[in-house]
């Protein structure tokens, strides 16, 4: 039988915020910003709004966190082509 490791508060969180960044990214990709709802993102990654909420104050907020993750992984990406 396998053991699932039990995630602490911290790792719960980050997985929480992260399923909230992949659905909206989706979301965002399909409806756009506007169109798309706290609502059809939460539905999408498993949560309730209450878990939106505690991670993140709006969808701008959540965008933002996006367009920053892009942000990195470009420069993480440039960084190695330079090198």
């Amino acid at each position: 039988m396998i053991e699932r490791q039990r995630l602490t508060r911290e790792q719960s969180k980050e997985q929480t915020r992260q399923r909230l960044v992949l659905a909206a990214q989706s979301i965002f990709i399909d409806k756009g910003f506007i169109a798309a709802s706290v609502e059809d993102i939460t539905a999408m990654a498993g949560y309730t709004r209450g878990a939106f909420y505690s991670n993140f104050g709006s969808k701008s907020e959540l965008f933002l966190e996006i367009l920053k993750h892009d942000h990195e992984a470009t420069r993480r990406d440039l960084s190695g082509v330079v090198a």
